[in-house]
């Protein structure tokens, strides 16, 4: 039977998806949570149905556009209050940004390992569920690194103090 012996390169992309994934499940409920205050707080309506207050972030184009642009500013200014300041200056959403960041580190994952598990990006998009298999590839791929994989050593690439 033959070992398998990672490369350094394949250990790095799976460290950098389990840290991208503990980032994203670290940040969302506090980014979630401050939307629903913020839209309590606003109470924004629905365009087509007044009656209707939206209630989470992601039906936010229901709203008026100048509403949509009231609810930008206060949400630029709430995340400048709870230390996100460097996002409300740009105009980003932390968890949106984070959830982009663990999408490219699950890309890079893919490639790098596209030797040993002969699936390319390109592969799994002509498949016919392409979310799925490429969550199940992901998911074989992290459980076959995992072993390999030293925490310590990827928080101190991501700069994480007191590592």
């Amino acid at each position: 039977m033959k070992t398998f012996n990672p490369t350094q390169e394949m250990i790095d992309a799976a460290g950098k998806v389990f840290f991208c994934m503990t980032h994203l499940m670290t940040i969302e409920p506090i980014i979630k949570a401050l939307e629903e205050k913020l839209l309590t707080e606003m109470q924004l309506k629905e365009v087509r149905n007044p009656e209707k207050v939206i209630v989470d972030s992601k039906y936010l184009y229901l709203a008026s556009e100048k509403d949509a642009e009231l609810y930008c500013e206060a949400y630029s200014s709430i995340l400048s209050k709870n230390g996100y300041e460097e996002f409300a200056k740009d105009g980003k959403c932390p968890f949106l940004v984070a959830k982009k960041e663990l999408t490219m580190a699950e890309n890079h994952l893919i490639e790098v390992m596209e030797p040993i598990t002969q699936t390319s990006i390109e592969l799994l998009s002509s498949s016919g569920d392409f979310l799925k298999n490429r969550a199940e590839l992901i998911d074989l791929t992290l459980k076959l690194l995992a072993p390999f994989v030293d925490s310590k050593a990827i928080l101190e690439k991501e700069g994480v103090v007191n590592a």
